[in-house]
């Protein structure tokens, strides 16, 4: 669940200032999900990329590291969530 991890890690970096939202949106995108993620877990990443796009565009850059970390906390609780998830089915598959 490498993925996930360095969900984790973009979602820190981000808190931390250490990129910008415009960035944590894009990377958020791109970073490759297994394939036997939930529907509802991809939902939660496409409402996330979609709050951040709000953010951006109806947002004064002060509030973007506020208003993006709620994003990106939640994020890390639902991919917590996910990979635990994950990690239950694999173990009643076997």
């Amino acid at each position: 669940m490498n993925s996930f991890k360095k969900l984790i890690e973009l979602c820190q970096a981000f808190s931390q200032g250490k990129i910008t939202i415009q960035d944590f949106q894009s990377r958020i995108e791109t970073l490759p999900y297994p394939d036997v993620c939930s529907k509802q877990y991809y939902n939660i990443l496409h409402n996330a990329v979609n709050r951040l796009e709000e953010i951006i565009f109806c947002n004064s850059k002060s509030e973007y590291i506020q208003l993006g970390s709620e994003v990106a906390q939640g994020l890390i609780k639902e991919t917590e969530l996910e990979e635990q998830r994950i990690r239950t089915t694999k173990f009643n598959n076997q």
